[in-house]
């Protein structure tokens, strides 16, 4: 089954022979596509993080077996590092964003199951916007992010 997709055993996939062309799996070597074996990689980080400029969608598309976890160093559009760790056991989503270059707001969207916990009122007049859009559920939350400095919020999720 693996060699008539053209993926051999450490998942690479190889360019198969549809144009005739004497290259595919019967060679001693075979050029692996580096867009379907890298292609991969920028799905599974689009399940976790979407983002556009001035928006970020946190684990968009967690898959439900995926209980705990965590992903550090991800760069999300605006330069901004985004790192994530999530127990859906335990209910608590930690996020840590830091933008690495300019002061920018950024609306983090948070994912199904999951609200903004209560933070105290100094680091809400820094770190939030109470004018921003709020969705009806609760799930988004506009932040102001400053040049070289790590902001943290812990939310429940479940």
């Amino acid at each position: 089954m693996m060699s008539r997709s053209a993926v051999i055993n450490n998942f690479y996939t190889l360019h198969n022979d549809w144009r005739n062309m004497g290259i595919g799996l019967s060679m001693d070597w075979a050029p692996f596509q580096i867009d379907a074996n890298m292609g991969w990689t920028a799905a599974m980080q689009e399940m976790l993080l979407y983002s556009e400029p001035g928006l970020m969608r946190l684990l968009p598309a967690l898959p439900d077996r995926w209980i705990r976890g965590r992903v550090h160093g991800m760069l999300a559009c605006g330069s901004i590092e985004v790192d994530v760790d999530w127990n859906r056991k335990g209910g608590t989503l930690s996020v840590r964003l830091m933008s690495a270059a300019i002061d920018q707001p950024v609306t983090m969207e948070l994912p199904q199951g999951c609200s903004i916990l209560e933070t105290p009122a100094p680091s809400v007049d820094r770190d939030v916007d109470s004018s921003a859009p709020v969705t009806p559920d609760g799930r988004r939350l506009q932040v102001l992010l400053k040049a070289g400095e790590p902001l943290v919020k812990t939310m429940s999720f479940v």
